[in-house]
């Protein structure tokens, strides 16, 4: 953009004053008190125009006119004049193309040509007061939305776009916390169930070594009583011969014989008649495996008992 003609009427201490620019640097040399400010501030009037109080404070002293103006610019190739009246605030406007020779509009087609830059943005870039620029969170925001709309050609509000970004990264990282805490409360699940596993499983280790040392008790128990029970047996074998010794001296197998004196007037267990007689009688009994027993008298004498006294069937 370059500013070509300012025309000003009834502002500040100029009642009807034009000034022409040139190309490069131009300079405003005044004593003090001449209106350099005041050429200053009827600029950015003509572009953001005035507000409230403002229009008391520029209105001119020495005319008796409303307060008005007109600025002549170049833009994109194109010349423009911007004409406003500023009485009681309002700021109406005229915008016309003269390259083009177009009517514009003040309120969409102005902010357009000045780059949709913001008035603060203005005063503490391209018009610096004598109190220098007022730099802070707020310009850097500004500037950011009109440097990213240099290329394009829609508006961009950068800085609610960084601002929605910065909130997706506010988002995604809460996120990322929420899924590592959950990550982390999962992992100590798990640990905790294997924590739990491994108890069980020393467990049931501990009961198979219980289980197994009371199999090994139980089989030792059993080989005990197997050995009593085989030697109790063995026990039984022995008495149950032992008694078959101690009765077969009762029995009289057969082949064995014995001798024995009846006296006169008793009886043999085997006969079955009392001996008669005055004399003792030695019998001597022999016992054949038929079963038959058969006797005589010894040399002590012939007994006087009849035969059937000598023998008897078992």
């Amino acid at each position: 953009m370059k500013i070509l003609e300012a025309e000003l009427k009834n502002f500040g201490n100029f009642v009807d004053e034009k000034l022409s620019f040139h190309d490069g640097i131009n300079v405003v040399w005044a004593k003090n008190g001449a209106g350099k400010s005041t050429i200053h501030e009827f600029i950015l009037a003509m572009f953001y125009g005035l507000k409230g109080e403002e229009c008391i404070r520029w209105q001119s002293w020495n005319g008796n006119g409303c307060l008005s103006g007109k600025l002549r610019f170049e833009s994109g190739g194109k010349t423009y004049l911007l004409e406003r009246d500023f009485l009681d605030g309002k700021n109406k406007g005229h915008l016309h193309c003269e390259t083009d020779d177009q009517e514009l509009s003040v309120e969409e087609d102005l902010p357009e040509l000045l780059g949709n830059m913001s008035e603060n943005a203005w005063k503490n870039t391209l018009y610096v007061t004598q109190r220098g620029p007022n730099i802070g969170k707020k310009l850097a925001s500004e500037l950011k939305n009109y440097l990213g709309n240099l290329s394009g050609k829609g508006h961009i509000d950068v800085s609610h776009a960084q601002e929605k970004l910065e909130k997706q990264q506010d988002e995604l990282e809460w996120e990322k916390k929420q899924a590592q805490a959950d990550l982390i409360s999962r992992q100590q699940e798990i640990r905790m169930k294997m924590d739990y596993i491994e108890q069980d499983i020393e467990r049931l280790k501990k009961e198979q070594e219980d289980s197994l040392e009371s199999l090994r008790l139980l089989k030792e128990a059993k080989a005990r009583e197997d050995q009593e029970f085989a030697r109790k047996q063995e026990k039984e074998r022995e008495d149950r011969k032992q008694v078959r010794r101690v009765s077969g001296a009762f029995q009289r197998p057969a082949g064995f014989h014995y001798s024995k004196i009846i006296r006169p007037g008793t009886r043999d267990p085997h006969q079955s008649s009392p001996c008669q007689g005055r004399t003792p009688v030695l019998v001597r009994r022999y016992f054949r495996s038929s079963g038959s027993v058969s006797g005589y008298s010894g040399t002590a004498g012939r007994a006087d008992c009849p035969e059937s006294a000598f023998t008897e069937n078992l």
